[in-house]
């Protein structure tokens, strides 16, 4: 086979691979976590015992994300209209960096396949008590059918992207999860 004719071979095969890469059609998509409206806060209370908050931030394809704190800790709350899908609490309490878990990230990143919102990854972070740093994770939630689910956790981004895209199976829902 002459040099030529296995360069072109090589292209061909190359762009095979990424037109069927570009096919697989996963995109993400960002909201702020940073930018949401306030629906009531300690702030609010002269003398609240405690610090808290629920704010609404930007959501799609319908769905309403809240960011809900109280001492110290914050989640995320995933609605559909006013209906909750997941109270994700639980989930990052049982998976929390460190002490103190919180969103700590500024952004949401929900992932499609084509047109179809299939999951929405989120970070958290906690304090390592005997360094004082702060600690991250991502949680990773699917959408199927108007539920909701955790499907996993991951350190980098790729990695949640990886399970977001996968089929892995729920490990907690609405019904487990927070409430």
């Amino acid at each position: 086979m002459t040099n030529s004719l296995l360069a072109l071979l090589l292209a061909v095969l190359s762009m095979h691979s990424l037109s069927w890469a570009a096919d697989a059609g996963y995109r993400s998509v960002y909201t702020s976590l940073e930018e949401c409206d306030v629906i009531e806060s300690s702030e609010q209370e002269e003398d609240a015992e405690i610090d808290y908050f629920t704010a609404e931030c930007s959501g799609r394809e319908g769905y309403r994300i809240f960011h809900i704190g109280g001492d110290s800790r914050s989640w995320i709350v995933i609605k559909s209209g006013e209906e909750t899908l997941i109270d994700l609490y639980s989930d990052v309490m049982r998976n929390q960096p460190g002490a103190f878990p919180f969103v700590s990230g500024k952004v949401a990143e929900w992932r499609y396949k084509g047109e179809s919102l299939i999951a929405l990854i989120f970070r958290i972070a906690g304090s390592d008590l005997e360094t004082q740093k702060l600690k991250s994770k991502l949680i990773i939630v699917r959408f199927d059918a108007k539920q909701a689910c955790m499907i996993g956790v991951a350190i980098s981004n790729e990695e949640a992207r990886e399970i977001a895209d996968s089929s892995k199976a729920c490990l907690s829902t609405a019904g487990e999860a927070g409430k």
